[in-house]
Parts: structure tokens; C-alpha cells; sequence
């Protein structure tokens, strides 16, 4: 944010950091526009694919020129979930626990650690969900934007939409985004 301007950019140059000291080519470029607290666009691009999943407010999502949207899945165990576990301590404990109480109600379950490339998955259906504990705002902003926009849902881990400034975030097709929820709640996460 610039002074009292109404707009706030949020911008990750290099999500998947680890990935790309390592030589792993899972890491993205992201990047998301708020006007008044609300991202109205989000990009996402992918460098290694040369793949860039973007969309504004009220116009949709796309993968590099083509429209995409959200799966249409509605039962947990048909679909396909990721995360990212971090890398110490809490957010390490606590998305271990979350992942373990879906592993067994899921087809699979995947971790790509980069959460903006992962998000931009669920908006274009290669993956039907995506949960973090403890990830900053700049990594989820786009992402989750996307989803919603492609036709999904994105949420604090609780449920509530207000996500941003939690560190937290759920994201999803929209139809198995209560059954994940339950499936928390249930185990006492």
C-alpha cells in the first residue's frame, strides 16, 4: 500500500523458494491487486510451464488464454487435496494433524510447498481443495482469489470468509468445503 491509498499490492516474486534453491521446478510468481481490503485481481504464473492462471473480479479464471473453473466433485473421497506442512513447530504439528485426519477419506493428498501455484490448481481443477496453517498473506492472496472467482470457495480454517489476515486458509470447489470443515471439527482440530 502506498499512503492512504485505496489499492494494496500483494506480491510474492518467488513462491516456492525452497523448491527453487533445490532445483525443484515448483515455484511461481504471484501476484494480487486489493481495492479497499477486497483482491479484485489475481495472477499466477508459472515460469517452469510457462503456465499463468489469472482472473479479475466478475470476469473469471484463465490458464494462460482458456477459461477454467473449479471441479465439480462433491464427496471428500473422490477428490484429490493439497498443503503445505511448513517447516517448524506449530505449523508443522498443526497441518500434520489436519492432513492426517483427511488421508484416509481422500483419494490423496498432495504437498507441491508453494501455496500460490497449489491455490491456482483448486481454481483450475487439478486438485479439488487446499488447506495452510500459517502462511502469509502474499502467498495466498492471488490464489485464493482465483478459486473463489473460478467458482470455489476460500475460507479461514473455521470457516469464516475473512482469511487474509489469518494466516490461515481453506480453499476448495465449493462442494466438499463443509465435509472438510466437519471432518476437523469432529477430530477436535
Amino acid at each position: 500500500t502506498h499512503g492512504d491509498s485505496d489499492y494494496m499490492w500483494m506480491i510474492d516474486p518467488l513462491d516456492g523458494t525452497s523448491n527453487y534453491l533445490w532445483g525443484i521446478p515448483v515455484s511461481v510468481v504471484s501476484v494480487a491487486l486489493a481495492f479497499r481490503g477486497q483482491v479484485e485481481l489475481g495472477v499466477v504464473y508459472d515460469p517452469w510451464r510457462e503456465e499463468m492462471i489469472w482472473g479479475w473480479l466478475g470476469h473469471g479464471v484463465h490458464l494462460n488464454d482458456q477459461p477454467v473453473h473449479v471441479t465439480d466433485r462433491s464427496t471428500l473421497a473422490e477428490c484429490l487435496v493439497g498443503t503445505d506442512f511448513g517447516y517448524h513447530g506449530e505449523r508443522v504439528d498443526v497441518t500434520a494433524t489436519m492432513a492426517r485426519s483427511l488421508l484416509d477419506k481422500v483419494t490423496g493428498l498432495r504437498a507441491f510447498s508453494a501455496g500460490a501455484l497449489t491455490l491456482s490448481y483448486v481454481a483450475c481443477g487439478r486438485l479439488d481443495a487446499y488447506f495452510n496453517f500459517g502462511f502469509s498473506t502474499w502467498d495466498m492472496a492471488a490464489g485464493a482469489f482465483l478459486v473463489s472467482e473460478a467458482g470455489g470457495r476460500s475460507t479461514n480454517l473455521r470457516g469464516g470468509d475473512s482469511y487474509l489476515g489469518t494466516k490461515s486458509c481453506l480453499a476448495s470447489n465449493g462442494h466438499i468445503h463443509r465435509e472438510i470443515l466437519d471432518v476437523w471439527q469432529q477430530e477436535g482440530i
